[in-house]
């Protein structure tokens, strides 16, 4: 019987004879059992390996027409949503969870779905705010727990984080995705220990896992332990597709180990992947300082301070790079005052600028004694 339907229904040769035929419960019991798989849980949909592909657009749009007769319905759009979600088309998923949200608030499955869709579009405290809801509401599923947890991690909150991921793992230890995450937090407390243990055991179970690579990379670099660093970089490289942030932590372990050629190798390496990656630039400004190159110094700041306007020390760097090397005291100075436009209380950017301001005017009087005749020349031309 199943199949026939389901053969029937996607032939789409007579869909309006089925609306008009079957019932509203019917019809929702009925896309449920075809959209679903072998399980038939209609909430298997969110596993994107029982959506074959060949289904999806037929899936969306038996889903589409049953929206058109039942408007009313939010089911409807909360299983188009999932399909929407799966297919990584988070717009159109964003709109059909709160359509669903919008017909019944009361449903914390939507709410869970709903931060699903968030997070993937990086909203990260609009979707906690969403799992706290489905929480609220009665959402007892283990997953809202990986999600709760995630979503306070990357709202900055530890401890929450923490809690969370532990009670997930505790049940289902071989999560990869939490596995990384617990990693992180570890290592956001400094404790290097487990960290490491946590994110190697990532990629124990996913060799090609680049966002373990790139914490155990910066973990080993801010231990002051390049050459540890350098060899999850090589393995990284070997295993990993080409990524931004691999090329960028593999430059500044090169950085540490003091190979400044090979470094720059890698930051270009870098921006030819993504020429947004202010940190190559800043990395390479300094560089270059070292190599007296204060021209191309001067370019690198630049541009990493127009990709990102809140580097630390780096219109101070800048500013000093004008005033020492350079030697041009109105870029200096016109420097630190767009310093202190972005760190208002930085108290070294503001006294760089009184000292600016201190040079311009001696120099500005020094110039004046040049040119200004003296007094005896004045009494011998009388």
């Amino acid at each position: 019987m199943k199949l026939i339907f389901k053969n029937y229904i996607f032939s789409f040769f007579d869909k309006n004879l089925i609306f008009n035929f079957l019932s509203k419960k019917n019809l929702l019991f009925l896309i449920l059992l075809t959209s679903c798989g072998t399980s038939g849980n209609p909430d298997d949909l969110v596993n994107p390996s029982l959506v074959k592909e060949s289904d999806y657009s037929k899936q969306v749009e038996f889903l589409t027409e049953a929206i058109k007769d039942y408007p009313d319905e939010p089911h409807y759009y909360y299983l188009r949503s999932k399909l929407y979600y799966e297919a990584d088309r988070n717009s159109q998923a964003l709109r059909d969870a709160n359509a669903a949200i919008n017909f019944d608030r009361n449903q914390p499955k939507y709410y869970f779905l709903l931060s699903q869709i968030l997070l993937k579009k990086g909203e990260n405290k609009a979707a906690l705010q969403a799992a706290e809801k489905a929480k609220l509401l009665g959402f007892n599923e283990l997953y809202l727990d990986k999600q709760l947890g995630v979503c306070h991690y990357l709202a900055g909150d530890k401890d929450a984080a923490m809690k969370y991921l532990q009670i997930f793992n505790n049940v289902m230890p071989d999560e990869i995705e939490v596995l990384y995450y617990l990693g992180a937090v570890y290592a956001d407390y400094d404790d290097s220990l487990n960290a490491c243990r946590y994110l190697d055991e990532v990629l124990v179970k996913n060799k090609s896992n680049s966002e373990a690579y790139v914490r155990l990379i910066g973990l080993h670099n801010s231990r002051r332990n390049p050459y540890r660093a350098n060899q999850y970089a090589k393995e990284a490289l070997q295993y990993c597709p080409p990524k931004p942030a691999i090329y960028l932590q593999t430059a500044r372990t090169l950085d540490m180990m003091r190979r400044y050629d090979s470094a720059a190798v890698w930051y270009n390496k870098t921006l030819a992947l993504d020429a947004r990656q202010w940190e190559a630039y800043y990395r390479m400004a300094i560089n270059s300082m070292r190599k007296e190159e204060f021209r191309a110094a001067e370019s690198y700041y630049k541009t990493a301070l127009q990709i990102k306007k809140d580097i630390p020390n780096g219109y101070l760097q800048l500013g000093v790079l004008y005033e020492y090397r350079l030697e041009n005291l109105n870029e200096a100075k016109a420097t630190y005052e767009k310093g202190v436009e972005v760190f208002p209380t930085d108290s070294t950017l503001i006294k760089s600028i009184w000292r600016a301001k201190w040079k311009l005017k001696k120099k500005a009087e020094e110039w004046i004694n040049a040119h200004q005749p003296s007094q005896q020349n004045t009494e011998s031309t009388q």
